[in-house]
């Protein structure tokens, strides 16, 4: 044998003999007789009463563990409760090898049914804000005369966390179903999986965070939010003018609806402001942050549902951004099989304003699938259409851009049918519907040859002469008019033709309708006598 392996056989027996050792000697100390000290070491250490009501017990084995039942923190003089935290019982396991040079190595904390509450005052106080001890720094503590202290995994299961504040007045409760941190790699990077309840919708969260310096990496990213599901990466830099980042998402399925609903179980809906009484926004852009940013996201979704319940499929997202300057040649989505293209170009590097060119195109897109994706309702049968759409605009907000819009729009619609009854939607608008096709009171359906809607938008006005053309088995619709996206007025008029077998009187059709008044509040009119008053409306825009 030689002399190395003889020395490396007595070193792993002595360190085997000092292992047993200490087993022996920590086995034989009873640390229920210990409870007084570390209660007063917590209240020096924080301020607040650390209870150890429970039996505390000790494991022997290579990594023993300490474990104590009903554990309890005080809360903050002015909180909502007595305690901060309840945990019904806890494990601590201690390495023992680095116990010999004074390290503190806790391989794993185990909390069972722990119930934490952090809550904010109306003054801004935090009940999570004590005197502590020591400094902290990459994961583990040192005070004088001692070693280094770390924690490598904590587990969590069945347990509540609650977060309460004053101003505003919100409350979250998350209900763990299990929770793993674990370190092992060092407490820079943190693997992490997560399953259970945020006020009741069901999450599930895990993947690897790695924080160096001054930037975070998240890889092997998976994300369930009800029937939502995504997976992916990302690099985000957290300091500096410059954001550099980069997103990759691959999601199977995300559920707007469901997504929808949980913002407003957590209470992140919009608060109501008082209505101006227009329909754009005057809200700015957050055009710093854009400003910031730089990198590029990469989104890919394969079924994208609506509140509404319809479904968008392949939706395929590409977009770089660099220092305000936006642009995203690749993003696509697909409606009933065929492809709606859209490419967008946007410039906020002024820090101003966001400068914005956009198109639309789809070839052959099924009618029912753009009614789908506005959010109208019922779905028209057949009815292809190609749609072409060009915009451009400038502004710090949704009103201003719209104020400044240019562009053209041309939608051909080919044949298709309409469900009459089902398009009832309101007294006005039915009313308006039966003057210019009075023959949907006694047809199920509206058979349409065709329709199209063409204008310019010139400086925030959209002007449709004769812009507006629809053709059924019964009706010939003529319509043109102005919409002035600078107030959001509009004027608009109407005349009905009959072509053949419209199966009612003469009468029962308008001989011009008009809408009018604002985007938000839409009046309708309708003269069956075709006054000169209403013709002079629709004046020379239907006049061809």
């Amino acid at each position: 044998m030689t002399r190395a392996r003889k020395i490396l056989i007595a070193a792993v027996g002595a360190v085997v003999v000092l292992i047993a050792a200490g087993t022996i000697l920590l086995a034989g100390i009873d640390l229920n007789q210990h409870v007084a000290f570390v209660e007063a070491k917590a209240k020096e250490a924080t301020g607040r009463e650390l209870k150890l009501k429970g039996k505390i017990g000790f494991k022997l084995s290579l990594f023993p563990t300490v474990a104590a039942d009903d554990v309890s923190f005080q809360n903050a003089p002015w909180g909502s409760r007595p305690q901060m935290a309840q945990v019904k019982r806890v494990e601590i396991q201690i390495a023992l090898l680095p116990l010999l040079t004074g390290d503190v190595v806790i391989r794993r904390v185990l909390l069972v049914e722990p119930d934490l509450l952090l809550e904010v005052n109306a003054r801004g106080d935090e009940n999570w804000d004590f005197a502590r001890a020591g400094q902290k720094k990459n994961g583990a503590a040192k005070s004088e005369g001692t070693g280094a202290i770390e924690l490598r995994r904590i587990d969590v299961r069945d347990g509540l966390l609650t977060y309460r504040s004053a101003k505003p007045q919100r409350e979250y409760r998350a209900r763990i179903e299990r929770l793993s941190l674990d370190t092992s790699q060092g407490f820079e990077t943190v693997d992490f999986d997560a399953k259970g309840r945020l006020n009741d919708f069901p999450l599930e969260l895990a993947g690897r965070a790695s924080l160096r310096k001054d930037a975070l990496d998240v890889a092997k990213l998976s994300v369930a939010a009800g029937k939502s599901r995504a997976s992916g990466e990302l690099h985000l830099a957290l300091a500096g003018e410059q954001r550099a980042f980069r997103l990759r998402l691959d999601a199977p399925l995300i559920d707007l609806g469901e997504l929808q609903a949980l913002r407003k179980t957590i209470g992140e809906t919009a608060q109501a402001k008082r209505s101006d009484g227009r329909v754009f926004s005057d809200a700015p852009f957050p055009l710093a942050a854009l400003k910031a940013l730089e990198g590029q996201a990469d989104v890919q979704v394969q079924k994208l549902r609506l509140a509404d319940g319809n479904v968008i499929d392949d939706v395929r997202a590409r977009t770089r951004f660099d220092r305000g300057k936006i642009d995203s040649d690749e993003l696509a989505l697909r409606l009933q099989g065929r492809e709606l293209k859209f490419k967008l170009h946007g410039d906020a590097s002024s820090g101003r304003t966001l400068a914005l060119n956009a198109t639309v195109t789809g070839d052959k897109v099924p009618l029912a699938a753009l009614t789908g994706l506005a959010g109208l309702s019922p779905p028209p049968e057949g009815a292809p259409t190609d749609v072409a759409v060009r915009f451009s605009g400038r502004g710090h907000s949704l009103r201003a851009l719209m104020a400044s819009a240019n562009g053209d729009v041309r939608v051909v619609v080919g044949p298709g049918r309409l469900k009459n009854r089902a398009l009832d939607a309101g007294a006005d608008v039915t009313q308006l519907l039966n003057a210019l096709n009075p023959a949907r009171r006694q047809d199920p359906y509206t058979d349409m040859k065709c329709a199209v809607l063409r204008f310019p938008v010139r400086n925030g006005i959209a002007t449709l002469s004769n812009g507006i053309a629809l053709e059924t088995n019964k009706i010939r619709l003529l319509g043109g008019g102005t919409v002035n996206l600078r107030n959001e007025t509009l004027e608009l008029a109407f005349r009905p033709e009959a072509v053949g077998g419209l199966g009612v009187g003469a009468g029962s059709l308008a001989r011009y309708a008009k809408v009018e008044g604002t985007l938000a509040h839409p009046r309708i009119g309708i003269d069956m006598a075709g006054a000169a008053s209403t013709a002079a409306v629709a004046g020379a825009a239907i006049a061809t």
